[in-house]
């Protein structure tokens, strides 16, 4: 190697030796150490999504599977105003032993009862966790016993 460098003058010598050494440098900046910067970069980005993920599950593991932070009450307002909204008589509504907001509907269609609950999770995301629908035998009319919760 030196051979090569034996028909340069020192000062040529000197700059190739230089530029051979920022070469290398540059070499081993890109192929080297720039990897181990993003991997240890995306490391710390999946460790920050895993610990985001962990206080999901952690708060929805206190809320009873749900990771929003409306108690039954707050719940309970809205699904009230909406069945004001929709035409419905609630005869029965407050919070049940289990933190679920309990309705009873009397006289309801099918077709209306439905479209409310499917109202309810599309918009409020609050979803029947629970229910009770049984067809009146003389009328046709539905009555539906529904607990909610936020999902």
């Amino acid at each position: 190697m030196m051979g090569f460098l034996e028909k340069y003058s020192r000062r040529e010598q000197i700059l190739l030796l230089i530029a051979g050494g920022l070469a290398l440098f540059l070499v081993l900046l890109l192929v080297v150490i720039n990897p181990i910067l993003n991997m240890r970069s995306n490391n710390l980005a999946d460790l920050a999504s895993a610990q985001e993920t962990y206080r999901l599950v952690e708060r929805a593991a206190k809320n009873g599977g749900s990771t929003d932070q409306l108690n039954p009450d707050q719940v309970g307002v809205i699904v009230r105003r909406s069945a004001q909204q929709a035409g419905f008589q609630l005869s029965t509504f407050g919070v049940s032993d289990n933190n679920r907001y309990l309705v009873k509907l009397n006289d309801v269609s099918t077709k209306d009862l439905f479209a409310w609950v499917y109202g309810l999770e599309r918009d409020q995301k609050i979803v029947v966790a629970e229910g009770d629908i049984r067809k009146d035998a003389r009328s046709g009319a539905i009555n539906a016993t529904l607990f909610f919760v936020k999902k």
